[in-house]
């Protein structure tokens, strides 16, 4: 073995050490520490990818160490999530039993499993998720009584915190009642305050505005920035309700169905098949290019094998028809319709060169576009691109026109999106850090662009928003959490 691997060989011994030690550990592996180890051992993880693919290795001549010791590290190395969470599940079974045995009855009953469970798991943070009524307090307080019978916490190293002064007020009385014990129970807002103004020499002036309301009035506002209102028209014509890739579905079943629950609407009114049909047509109607949809072919097509034809899109007063044919580069359909039917991808493109076929003989134009245009994120300038080729006219309604038939006949849709934004400002604020470090970019070209068409509408909301409080000298609820911690 030379120095090189020699010393490759000794990260792989080291790795896999690591992760045996890691699941050697006679308590929980906290789910942040699997994480962690996980992306310290990431580098090494890719080298061995890369190690393994290799002449020597494929041929089966590296070194028999180095290859066993590489084996044995990726084996680790992908199933130690799965492997931490099994540890953990046989160490919460014993634990759960030990935390009932000493803290049962809570509040004059047994807590069930997995109120035990939630007190037992001694992680860093645990997110309990059940509906109303299900016992969520009563383990707090079970919680509460177990810190304090196993000594692992004094009243006053205690700090509980709720959302309104009436449940305060609730969860100190259950607790002492429970424990006899008094421990700080607080509202965030209450706490923050307190925080802020014992660092500071005044009491911080909290916001009373209704950022979903505040929202709504200001892209009202925007309604005369044409560069804002073409950014929201593309917005909604493209993302609002279809955001989803035929890749995404299992079964050509699922597809259905999700098209009967979320039907694809247009801005023209239309209910079309796909979600690259959906955008063509809105890009046709951003642009004011009438169409007809799946209108018969000018010529009479049937025969033997095929019925009449019928273009996805026909260019009115022209010959130019659109075809979206959902096929990726290869020439391969969605998974799901090759799992219906494997010779899906092969009758699938014999019907693509039947259509070409077709317009060729009748001296039509034809503007093909695929699904790996919408994949990668450039449907749209495909289009526009083939469109201008072939000297079509673009002549696009006001943007007030098209956002009205963007938004439809009520507040709906208005309301739902100044919901949506509120929530996206709100959680951007609640990590503290400025707008660009937080907000996604992006696993692919279409995600890019979709998140980038996303960002065009929320930033300026943002923007405004921020300025507003610090014109007015005042922070809201995350400001004030942030400026807390």
């Amino acid at each position: 073995m030379n120095d090189k691997d020699g010393r490759f060989n000794k990260r792989l011994i080291e790795g896999s050490s690591i992760l045996v030690s890691c699941l050697s550990s006679p308590g929980f592996i906290d789910p942040a520490d699997i994480q962690g180890t996980l992306d310290e051992l990431k580098l090494l993880r890719e080298d061995a990818k890369s190690r393994s693919k290799k002449i020597l290795y494929r041929m089966g001549l590296a070194n028999r160490d180095l290859k066993e010791n590489l084996t044995a590290f990726v084996s680790r190395y992908d199933s130690f999530g799965e492997d931490a969470a099994e540890h953990n599940r046989a160490i919460l079974s014993s634990k759960a039993e030990e935390v009932g045995r000493a803290i049962n009855p809570v509040e004059g009953r047994n807590l069930d499993s997995q109120q035990l469970s939630a007190i037992a798991f001694d992680v860093r943070s645990r997110l309990v998720i059940a509906g109303a009524g299900t016992g969520k307090t009563t383990t707090i307080v079970g919680l509460v009584k177990h810190l304090l019978k196993a000594e692992m916490a004094q009243p006053e190293e205690i700090l509980l915190l709720s959302f309104t002064n009436a449940s305060v007020k609730e969860l100190k009385q259950r607790i002492i009642k429970e424990t006899g014990q008094r421990i700080y129970v607080e509202t965030f807002h209450r706490l923050g305050l307190r925080i802020i103004t014992s660092a500071g020499d005044k009491v911080p002036k909290i916001t009373s505005v209704d950022l979903r309301r505040f929202i709504r009035e200001e892209m009202e506002r925007k309604k005369s920035d044409r560069g804002y209102m073409r950014s929201l028209n593309e917005y909604l014509a493209y993302d609002y309700n279809s955001q989803k890739e035929e890749s995404d579905f299992r079964s050509y079943s699922e597809y259905l169905r999700y098209l009967q629950e979320n039907p694809l609407i247009t801005i023209n009114g239309e209910r079309v098949k796909s979600f690259g049909e959906a955008d063509i047509a809105n890009f046709l109607a951003i642009n004011g290019i009438p169409y007809q949809y799946e209108e018969s072919y000018c010529v009479d097509t049937n025969d033997s094998q095929y019925g009449q034809y019928h273009p996805d899109f026909h260019l009115t007063g022209t010959d130019i028809y659109i075809e979206f044919f959902g096929t990726d580069r290869n020439g391969n359909v969605a998974r799901f319709m090759i799992d219906d039917n494997p010779d899906a991808s092969e009758e699938y493109r014999q019907g693509i060169e039947w259509k070409m076929q077709i317009h060729q003989e009748n001296h039509t134009r034809l503007i093909d576009l695929y699904s790996y245009n919408r994949s990668e994120g450039e449907l749209q300038s495909e289009l526009e691109a083939k469109l201008k080729r072939f000297g079509v006219q673009f002549d696009p309604d006001s943007s007030s026109e098209t956002l009205r038939k963007n938004l439809g006949q009520d507040d709906m849709k208005t309301n739902s999106m100044a919901s949506m934004f509120a929530t996206m400002i709100l959680l951007v604020k609640g990590h503290g850090k400025k707008w660009e470090d937080v907000f996604p970019q992006g696993r692919s070209r279409s995600e890019e662009k979709r998140l980038k068409r996303l960002e065009n509408v929320v930033r300026p909301l943002y923007d405004a928003y921020q300025k507003h409080l610090k014109d007015n000298g005042e922070i809201d609820f995350e400001d004030m959490l942030n400026l807390a911690t």
